[in-house]
């Protein structure tokens, strides 16, 4: 019987590729993702063949029903964007997630791979990076919630690998792009893929000089299926030791899409490396393996990807105007105006009626001018206008918020027991709810509902939970002592941990045993 591999966070751009790389090897393959940056059309194509699909949030209990072979860890925010707009599950999904997983490959007696970066060596000052470089990482910094939970994930993988003798691998990933990126992803190519596309100006942070290597997909995933095969427990570099600066790579994209762009240049993220380029020796010397795509080759790949999901529904934002007054509402034909508010958003306004509110989140991009509102929808690319004279509201000063937000941990706690949540657009509806500490907020423009915390299989009802999964019996409880939560098949057995695994990792600390 062909092996199995679960892969975490398979809805995502390298998790989704490596799933259909596998199934086109042979493998039979578990995909499990709560889409909190996953897209569900990344795997829809998947439907049909050997690949189930479990809707689940990994920082949470993991049960997988059956025997597994490989475990692959890639659920975790990856884009600056997105781990800035989710500190909390980044950090959670690092730790919790990854203890999860590696109970989940203990238990199973599978292989552990995990998908770390090359954030774990920071703003390096060793050049090119080796896997024997430390790093050089601010911990309390805004890039710190991922630099920090890829680091501490590899050392969990590590003390798991020592202590319990499981097999584990460690895949320290470098730039990667190709389909399936997000067009509002944040990272660089897919950024001036998108606005090349429009004619819109590339942006460029900092003077762009800083450097990247930029390793197509394809080369990436048979790096890490090498490294899965292999018996290799070291950490392992997997990306294209060609290096550019960030300016080359965004005048070579305009050249090629043929772009009337221009770059424009922006105050460098607080953090952001300077340098970046692997050292791919020892995936030489023990994989066998090195990049075979060419820059070319990739972007062109790539740009006919963006152009598909482009296609008629995106056009060019016209530019802010100059003079003062209020901005005309914009006419779409596919996403006509509306008046759309979020409850961040709405919180925002509603602890300070007399400020202006600037959201920079990755989701929605807030821009004010007068009494108008014009709001640019990143994923969906709609542009919004609503008229806040409407909404009886003046003119004031502005006030910007770096993350968009106030309470970062209630909405990251809510995002964590909610990792699915369905928004019910119904115009006109408001509603009084209180949050975890108390506060009444208004929602306004729509209602959001929580799912129920269950697990999909694909072709099973929606309403119908995996075993395991959803059962307060196994998940985690913070307000009482750790417990052993047991698979089912080996309660049968009657297999029992003994008494200085009991002692040392708190009676099964990861939800397995």
């Amino acid at each position: 019987m062909s092996k199995r591999v679960v892969i975490t966070g398979a809805a995502g751009f390298i998790g989704s590729h490596l799933a259909e790389t596998l199934l086109d090897r042979g493998y039979r393959v578990v995909g499990i993702d709560n889409f909190l940056t996953g897209d569900p059309a990344n795997i829809a194509h998947l439907k049909g063949r050997d690949f189930e699909f479990i809707e689940h949030n990994v920082s949470q209990f993991i049960h997988v029903a059956g025997p597994v072979d490989y475990v692959m860890h890639w659920a975790s925010p990856a884009s600056p964007i997105d781990y800035l707009e989710h500190p909390i599950p980044t950090l959670k999904v690092g730790s919790l997630g990854t203890l999860h997983a590696l109970g989940l490959a203990k238990a199973k007696g599978a292989v552990f791979i995990i998908a770390s970066t090359s954030e774990v060596y920071g703003d390096p000052l060793e050049h090119p990076q080796k896997e024997t470089y430390w790093g050089n990482v601010n911990p309390i910094g805004p890039r710190g919630v991922y630099d920090e939970a890829k680091r501490f994930a590899e050392a969990i993988t590590f003390a798991y690998h020592r202590y319990h003798g499981l097999s584990t691998r460690i895949v320290r990933i470098f730039n990667t792009y190709g389909p399936r990126m997000r067009i509002r992803d944040g990272r660089a190519v897919p950024a001036f893929l998108s606005q090349a596309l429009m004619n819109e100006d590339v942006t460029v942070f900092g003077d762009g000089t800083q450097t990247r290597s930029f390793c197509y997909v394809s080369d990436l995933v048979d790096g890490i299926i090498r490294l899965m095969l292999s018996n290799v427990n070291d950490p392992v570099n997997i990306g294209n030791p060609r290096e550019m600066t960030i300016e080359e790579i965004a005048r070579v994209i305009i050249a090629m899409t043929g772009s009337k762009s221009r770059i424009v240049y922006q105050p460098l993220p607080e953090d952001d490396p300077k340098v970046r380029r692997p050292d791919i020796t020892r995936a030489r010397t023990l994989l066998g393996w090195e990049p075979k795509v060419t820059l070319e080759e990739g972007l062109s790949k790539t740009t006919d990807y963006f152009k598909m999901k482009l296609g008629g529904a995106w056009r060019p934002l016209p530019r802010p105007p100059t003079t003062s007054g209020p901005l005309p509402r914009l006419a779409h034909d596919r996403h006509p105006v509306q008046d759309v508010v979020s409850p961040r958003h709405q919180r925002d306004r509603e602890r300070h009626p007399d400020e202006r509110v600037h959201h920079h989140g990755p989701r929605l991009q807030v821009v004010e001018e007068h009494d108008h509102e014009c709001r640019h929808d990143v994923d969906g690319g709609r542009r919004l206008a609503v008229d806040r004279r409407a909404e009886g509201a003046r003119p004031h000063r502005e006030v910007h918020h770096r993350d968009g937000r106030h309470d970062d941990d209630v909405a990251a706690d809510d995002e964590d027991r909610q990792p699915q949540r369905e928004a019910v657009h119904q115009p006109h509806v408001r509603q009084r709810e209180h949050d975890e500490r108390g506060h009444e907020q208004q929602l306004v423009g729509h209602r959001i509902e929580p799912r129920p915390e269950i697990a999909l299989v694909a072709g099973a009802p929606r309403d119908e939970p995996v075993e395991g999964i959803g059962d307060p019996r196994h998940q985690e409880d913070e307000q009482r002592p750790p417990r052993v939560a047991v698979d089912h098949q080996q309660d049968e057995r009657g297999d029992q941990p003994d008494s200085q695994e009991r002692e040392l990792v708190g009676e099964g600390e990861d939800g397995h045993r």
